[in-house]
């Protein structure tokens, strides 16, 4: 492309440039190609992309910040698209409805992908989402329904609501960034280490060697925005225990010869105002961590733990607020201010598939917090 004006030059497709002044953007129904000029920084609400129900490949330039909303919304022949270092955000519906995508790369850079804006990408199997990005909205891959797998580099990413919500056929995340750095502290032989992390895999968490995996307890339990919440306080603990191994392991020698030489320049042992030169303070970082490690609860995270997954009848899971002492009358009462219906709830614990009584109370049943119910309606009429 010869042109270098942004306002003269936009894109080209199937080898024609588009974008003039006086006939800007006019795409023709059945293009297949398009290639995005290497001056576009945005591609704004509206591109008339949308729709385009023979586009099959798109080239996004370099130096593209912002994928807008509903820019390709409902391109079904689309089949592959790689995301710039430079896009830091992807809006709203951006790509949803692209049923024959298949392949979706993302590179490190990308801070933000928006409600919605791969719900309904049918075709996608595997994604993995870099370390740099902080948040994707509700509903982002709903109804991503052959999507099996997940790489999540940054397990302090925001999920939304439902944000995996109908991804079927999704067992696992897997969480590649702690690998590597578990690998070593296994080799180091650190066994209270491995102890403690391996007492945090429960619920929805297992370690495999130096791999953590995040296992829903029912299909679609990923997708829901609380669950996650509760999963990512562990995943917190986690990577604190590990913070504070490394952290201690890479200062100790330091600190020691540091306080070594603070002893070396003084001769006079008896003098005390020598022995206090000789002490040193703790280095920042190792106190930080020291505090991470005493309260792990991240800036945003709720701090309790006494909740429980409750199941809806279409599937959805839903997370309450409970004590071991409530029971199961009042639990019922919450479900029933929730869906607003009249009908007799009954109330199962999904482990052992037993109906809950409602004048128990959970820990009448040994239900654990951060355990699945699950109800049905009977009309009472």
């Amino acid at each position: 492309m010869a042109p270098t004006n942004e306002e003269v030059v936009a894109f080209e497709y199937n080898g024609v440039i588009c974008g003039g002044s006086q006939n800007p953007y006019n795409v023709p129904e059945n293009v297949t190609h398009v290639q995005f000029h290497p001056s576009v920084t945005e591609l704004k609400y509206m591109l008339p992309m949308a729709g385009r129900t023979r586009l099959k490949e798109v080239v996004l330039n370099e130096g593209l910040k912002i994928i807008g909303k509903h820019s390709f919304r409902n391109c079904k022949s689309l089949q592959r698209i790689i995301i710039p270092s430079s896009v830091l955000e992807i809006g709203r519906s951006a790509f949803e409805g692209c049923v024959q995508l298949r392949e979706l790369v993302f590179h490190e850079g990308i801070k933000k992908i928006e409600k919605s804006a791969f719900s309904q990408c049918s075709s996608l199997e595997s994604i993995s989402l870099p370390s740099t990005l902080n948040e994707i909205g509700d509903y982002s891959f709903l109804f991503c329904s052959r999507l099996r797998e997940i790489h999540i580099n940054n397990e302090r990413m925001q999920i939304g609501d439902n944000a995996l919500y109908h991804c079927r056929s999704l067992q696992r995340i897997k969480l590649p960034s702690i690998a590597a750095r578990l690998e070593a502290i296994i080799q180091s032989g650190h066994i209270d280490i491995i102890s403690k992390i391996d007492r945090l895999c429960t619920i929805g968490i297992t370690r495999c060697g130096s791999e953590i995996f995040i296992h829903p307890e029912t299909p679609g339990a990923i997708g829901n925005g609380a669950y996650w919440k509760i999963t990512q306080r562990k995943l917190y603990r986690i990577v604190n225990l590990i913070t504070y191994y490394e952290t201690v392991e890479a200062t100790t020698l330091f600190e020691m010869a540091l306080w070594k030489s603070k002893i070396d320049q003084y001769s006079d042992r008896a003098n005390p105002t020598s022995r206090m030169a000789c002490r040193i303070e703790v280095p920042g970082p190792v106190k930080d961590a020291i505090l991470q490690y005493a309260n792990p609860t991240p800036e945003g995270i709720s701090s309790t733990y006494n909740q429980i997954f409750i199941r809806s009848i279409i599937g959805q899971i839903n997370t309450y607020d409970a004590e071991p002492s409530d029971t199961i009358t009042y639990i019922k009462d919450k479900i029933r201010e929730d869906i607003d219906v009249s009908d007799s709830i009954h109330l199962f614990d999904a482990a052992s598939n037993t109906e809950l009584e409602d004048n128990r109370t959970l820990s009448d049943y040994n239900i654990q917090m951060e355990s699945t119910l699950y109800y049905t309606l009977v009309d009472d009429e």
